[in-house]
């Protein structure tokens, strides 16, 4: 089913913990409504004491955000029964302080078959409201929530982006679409390299409180992903001062020609080197970048697996939980849910090993392009030993080729030292992804990939 994401939808309507095409029940509504005590205005925007750090809500929509099935722990924070919950729509838990651009970018993600994660405040039946941090998986009979009690820095990053988003909708009347950009910059302006980065570190800074709270054990993929991740971020810091070392040195072959120019003999021969090390320069330029290229695809994908490896875990606690609670005998069966949960867990682990296949590929890629980049950067040898023949032949001041020649020296150390970095690096994430002891290693492709 597509899901729009246009003026055909209300985008501040949410599914799963992020509302529905239905609207909330009013004041004046004649179907039932939650008992006086809980519509006391006194009780407005206090928090609900009774969410805990343990606690897991769940609930199952249709396609229109109607509510099929949720657990006790969801109807006992929001204040309604299940009775009260199963056939509404889950915008009756929907806070009037959460910005339409939140929805729209939700919706952008569910409607390309993507999960969603994202930071939302929610009303209970008594006012008082409650942030969680929910995952939201499209499904083919509907969609799946799984939210947990934030604890982490990102709740308040995610509050102040949230406040400006509000406030621009109100006060500049920007239209949903807008405000899901505006929310996408913020994060970037934060720090993040997109929304997606952004929801993976909050998905696996909270997932890991919730573990520590439970007192559980990381799940080898979970273990495995982080350790990948701080290599990656190691590989990172290196390519990055190959970078800011070539760029001390990019214009070398403008300032040999200039040199060359200024001599009285010997003139003809720093230009041909200079023509030589500009075509060099060129092709190590060329090489860099393509080593760059590669590691952001290595690090999206490690972001990737790292955010299905948290969701597992997650769905593993929320199961947990499910099938300890008592199950109302008017609900759908229990072992129906307990199912759908399941599938829903080995779903979202197929794509932690479709990553894990396709780091594999692309680390034989990075390695390739560090291979090719150190032998280029042997030509840098040649063109020094050239600079400082021409320097001894020739009369006059020739001390700008000895500068040159010097820088030159410098680049080529501090790239050795770089590569020699990368190359230890690679050789642990190499050893980490050949000792996972998952049987199904069939190659996979990026177009492949979750």
């Amino acid at each position: 089913m597509t899901i729009a994401v246009d003026g055909d939808r209300d985008e501040g309507i949410s599914v799963g913990e992020l509302g529905s095409t239905a609207e909330a029940p009013q004041e004046d509504d004649p179907s039932p409504a939650p008992s006086p005590r809980r519509r006391k205005s006194d009780m407005a925007d206090l928090p609900v004491e009774e969410f805990s750090e343990r606690d897991l809500l769940m609930s199952r929509t249709d396609h229109t955000g109607i509510i099929l099935t949720a657990n006790q722990r969801f109807a006992d924070v929001s204040g309604y029964s299940l009775g009260e919950l199963i056939g509404k729509p889950h915008k009756i838990v929907r806070h009037s302080d959460m910005p339409r651009g939140v929805f729209h970018l939700q919706w952008a993600h569910l409607n390309d078959k993507k999960p969603f994660v994202g930071f939302v405040k929610n009303r209970a039946a008594d006012r008082r409201h409650y942030w969680v941090l929910a995952v939201v998986l499209p499904l083919e009979i509907g969609h799946l929530s799984v939210r947990l009690k934030p604890r982490t820095k990102h709740l308040e990053s995610a509050k102040k982006i949230y406040s400006k988003l509000l406030e621009a909708e109100k006060r500049e009347r920007i239209d949903p679409a807008a405000s899901s950009e505006a929310l996408v910059k913020a994060v970037q302006e934060a720090g993040f390299q997109d929304y997606t980065h952004f929801a993976c570190e909050a998905l696996v800074e909270e997932a890991e409180g919730l573990r520590n709270v439970l007192q559980t054990e990381q799940t080898e993929d979970f273990a495995t992903y982080e350790a990948i991740s701080e290599q990656i971020l190691e590989l990172n810091g290196e390519v990055k001062s190959v970078v800011e070392s070539f760029d001390r040195i990019q214009g070398s072959p403008a300032n040999l020609s200039i040199q060359g120019s200024r001599l009285d003999e010997g003139a003809a021969a720093v230009k041909v080197i200079a023509q030589n090390y500009g075509l060099l320069s060129e092709q190590l330029r060329t090489s860099i970048n393509a080593v760059w290229a590669s590691l952001h695809e290595l690090n999206q994908t490690a972001q990737q697996g790292r955010m299905f490896a948290a969701a597992v875990s997650l769905y593993r606690y929320a199961i947990d939980q499910f099938e300890m609670e008592d199950w109302p005998p008017s609900a759908p069966p229990r072992d129906a849910e307990i199912a759908i949960l399941k599938k829903c867990r080995a779903d979202m682990d197929l794509p932690v090993q479709q990553c894990f296949r396709l780091i594999e590929a692309e680390t034989r890629a990075f390695v390739d392009s560090i291979a090719k980049l150190r032998m280029q950067a042997s030509g840098l040898a040649v063109t020094r030993v050239m600079c400082n023949i021409e320097a001894a032949t020739v009369r006059g001041d020739t001390s700008g080729l000895s500068e040159i020649t010097r820088r030159l020296s410098d680049f080529q150390r501090n790239l050795s030292l770089s590569l020699d970095n990368v190359q230890r690096v690679n050789a642990g994430l190499s050893q980490g992804l050949a000792s996972l002891t998952r049987r199904n290693r069939s190659p996979v492709t990026r177009a492949e990939a979750p």
